[in-house]
């Protein structure tokens, strides 16, 4: 059984998207905005979707976990303990 599947590539596919950006390399967006999840970059787009800085590891695993894997209702700290981890708590904080 699979929840989530993440893979690198895919640009023109019409799938959600997280998009990694790196100054200088690119001063434009390789995804459209309509696809776009969140963005991951050492700087700010004037885009509506939530935006990480490089190192926010933490940030981005709760969207992940808030958009894909928790359930209605629930937090993605609730759906860690539902599904066998009883405190629920983070293991990296």
């Amino acid at each position: 059984e699979v929840d989530l599947i993440l893979t690198e590539g895919f640009k023109k596919e019409h799938f959600p998207k997280i998009e990694v950006h790196r100054d200088p390399a690119s001063s434009a967006m390789a995804s459209r905005p309509e696809e776009l999840v969140a963005i991951v970059s050492d700087r700010r787009f004037d885009l509506p979707v939530p935006q990480f800085d490089l190192d926010d590891v933490g940030g981005l695993a709760d969207l992940i976990e808030e958009r894909f894997l928790a359930s209605p209702g629930t937090s993605p700290r609730s759906a860690s303990a539902a599904s066998g981890d009883p405190s629920g708590s983070d293991p990296a904080e």
